[in-house]
Order: C-alpha cells, then sequence, then structure tokens
C-alpha cells in the first residue's frame, strides 16, 4: 500500500498526520465514485477522509444526525469545524449535478471534520475530541 502513489492520482494535494503523533497507515483507498476526489486512509486507531470541492464549489459533504448524536463546534487550528459523537450517523456527498447522494457504505461514530482549502477533512473512530484535534493539528 502506498498511500503517496495514490495521492498523485488526485488532482488536491493530500495531507497525512505526523507519524509520532498518529503512526503510519496501513491501508488506502480511492473513492473513483466522487469526481472531486476522495481518499480514505485507515490509521490502527482511526481513518482519514479527505475530500476535495469541486473547483469554485462549497463542500460537497452533507452529514445528518440523529437525536442520539451531539454536534459540538471546535477549532481545528484556525479553521471552524465540528465534532459529532455518540450515535452512528448517515455521510452523503453531493454528486456533480449538485443532488446529495446518500453513502450506505460509509456510516461513521464520532467524527470531527473541518474543511480548509477547498478539502473536507473527516477523522472518523476516535473516542475523544482531544486525541482527534492532536492528530488534525499534525496533518502536514
Amino acid at each position: 500500500m502506498d498511500v503517496a502513489a495514490l495521492a498523485r492520482t488526485l488532482a488536491f494535494t493530500v495531507r497525512l498526520p505526523d507519524p509520532a503523533v498518529a503512526g503510519h497507515p496501513v491501508a488506502a483507498a480511492i473513492d473513483r465514485a466522487v469526481p472531486s476526489g476522495l481518499i480514505e486512509i485507515t490509521y490502527d486507531e482511526f481513518t482519514l477522509v479527505e475530500l476535495a470541492s469541486s473547483d469554485g464549489a462549497s463542500p460537497v459533504i452533507d452529514k445528518r444526525v440523529g437525536a442520539g448524536t451531539t454536534v459540538t463546534p471546535v477549532t481545528v487550528g484556525t479553521r471552524p469545524g465540528l465534532w459529532l459523537a455518540g450515535e452512528p450517523h448517515e455521510v452523503a456527498i453531493v454528486d456533480p449535478d449538485g443532488e446529495l447522494v446518500h453513502d450506505s457504505v460509509r456510516r461513521a461514530g464520532n467524527v470531527l471534520v473541518w474543511e480548509d482549502g477547498g478539502v473536507t477533512y473527516r477523522i472518523e473512530g476516535l473516542a475523544s475530541l482531544e486525541r482527534a484535534l492532536d492528530i488534525a493539528v499534525s496533518l502536514r
């Protein structure tokens, strides 16, 4: 598994967390169904998803949460973000026609999500916001 080789096939710069903070990736995959570009990088304790917006478009992700999920505004470095914790929630992606396409494969538990430079980042699967923020601010 070569994350750098996969990253070179995308039209945006893939950022990885500092290995001293996050460890090394154990798997990576690109979702070719997402025209703007999506890479999912799996680590031992979490998954990092990076999703590019189309040129000139707003972020291309939508999250639907139920009563069992809390949504907390946070700051990731200098960027606004959200910490979603509790029950798993649904993820949807905006297709090239602007329609929401619900992804029955990606269902996430605790998630830190933020946007920076036309890329939406998600760190999924960590129990604590503090750990997610440590990883997020180490992205290079």
